[in-house]
């Protein structure tokens, strides 16, 4: 090869032979850009998955139980008894119309159990109960004759 003395190819090869090339000014505003465009996902992300977190009731330490009085009488009253962590404790309720519903909520450590039992106007009563985790919503509903109960676990 005419023009090209033999140490050229080795010249053309070595690296340190060529001018240093080094970033422009927009290179680092652009890592800069990505950095924070990066954090600005995660922590939309972080506070999306808390958000929802929060409304299904993850995490918490409560059980909720709501009593639905369908029957044509009114209860007299509503008695929740719980128990968890080696304790047993109890909530009461007076009074709940027909076409009325109340709330119990009760901590847990992780399971426990729970009976409920409606006392209708006519002195009779009913009962449910069961075994409940840490974030369970439990629906009773109370008729003249039954005690009808669905589980949703983690389903607010």
């Amino acid at each position: 090869m005419r023009g090209v003395p033999a140490h050229g190819w080795v010249a053309l090869m070595d690296r340190s032979a060529s001018p240093e090339i080094k970033p422009g000014p927009a290179a680092p505003r652009g890592r800069a850009f990505g950095v924070l465009l990066g954090l600005g996902i995660a922590v939309v992300a972080f506070v999306a998955g808390a958000v929802t977190a929060a409304q299904r009731g993850w995490g918490s330490p409560l059980v909720t139980v709501m009593v639905h009085n369908d029957s044509e009488v009114s209860l007299r009253a509503v008695k929740l008894r719980y128990g968890s962590c080696g304790e047993t404790h109890a909530m009461v309720h007076d009074e709940l119309a027909p076409g009325r519903s109340h709330v119990f909520r009760f901590p847990v450590c992780g399971e426990g159990g729970y009976s409920l039992e409606a006392v209708r106007s006519d002195g009779g009563t009913l009962t449910s109960g069961g075994s409940a985790e840490r974030g369970h919503r439990i629906d009773e509903h109370v008729s003249a004759v039954r005690i009808r109960q669905s589980v949703r676990t983690f389903a607010y």
